[in-house]
This record gives C-alpha cells, sequence and structure tokens, in this order.
C-alpha cells in the first residue's frame, strides 16, 4: 500500500478534539493524525462487518427455513402414515367387538384427560393399567 498520504479539512466539536488530545498517546499513536486514522480505520471495519453479519444472517435465516420446511414436510408425512395405520387398526378392533357408544364417548374422556395430564407420555404399560383400573369394563 502506498505510504503518500493526503491532507483534508474536517471540523469537529471541542469534545471530539478534547478526546484525540488527551487519547492518542495511550493508544501510543505518534500524532493526532495517526490516532484519527486508526480510529476511522477501526470504525470503518465495524460497519464492515456489520454488514457482513447481516448478510451471514440472512443466509443463516435462509438455511434455517429451507432446512424448518423439510423438518415440517417430513413430520407432516409421518403424521398421515401414522393416521392411516391407526385408522386400520381402529376399523379391525371396531369390526370385532360391539362396544357401546356411551362406553367410547367414556373411554375417549379418559385417555384425553390421561395424555393431557401426561403431556403426551403414554406409553402400553399405561394403557394396559388403565384398561385395568376403569369401572366400566366390568359392563362391556
Amino acid at each position: 500500500m502506498d505510504d503518500k498520504k493526503i491532507q483534508i479539512t474536517f471540523r469537529m466539536d471541542d469534545k471530539t478534539n478534547y478526546l484525540i488530545k488527551s487519547l492518542y498517546e495511550d493508544d501510543n499513536c505518534l500524532s493526532q493524525n495517526e490516532f484519527i486514522e486508526k480510529a476511522i480505520n477501526f470504525y470503518a471495519s465495524y460497519i464492515w462487518a456489520n454488514k457482513n453479519l447481516n448478510m451471514i444472517n440472512t443466509s443463516l435465516l435462509n438455511s434455517l427455513r429451507a432446512a424448518i420446511k423439510e423438518n415440517e414436510n417430513r413430520t407432516s408425512s409421518n403424521i398421515f402414515k401414522l393416521s392411516l395405520e391407526m385408522s386400520i387398526m381402529m376399523n379391525i378392533l371396531a369390526k370385532g367387538m360391539d362396544l357401546p357408544d356411551e362406553y367410547i364417548r367414556e373411554l375417549r374422556h379418559r385417555c384425553y384427560e390421561t395424555i393431557k395430564k401426561q403431556k403426551g407420555k403414554y406409553t402400553f404399560e399405561d394403557a394396559l393399567h388403565d384398561a385395568n383400573n376403569f369401572d366400566g369394563d366390568e359392563e362391556y
């Protein structure tokens, strides 16, 4: 890089002038001019870093959106497949059992409350326990 310097004139307030005069030696600068040049280069680097950060953020945001969309599609597909299999299973069970509508309503309500209470965590063992402790079982 060329060491040739150009001269410019600019105006500053008293506070800025005081800061330059009081701090340039603390920054190991030989002159106030060197201090001002370092400050401008530092601030320019800061601005460029923020611009690049915004570009990275946009790129990162787009990548995250694509990944979320792909995950959303995969999850939706899996839920659909699971719903299909559950529908088949429920139809097979319904064909083989003759349960009154009231029993099914009570069972649905009880299952809903249990799963809600357990925050969606419900195992086969939980179902066995609930089925063995359901008061309405003896009637049907």
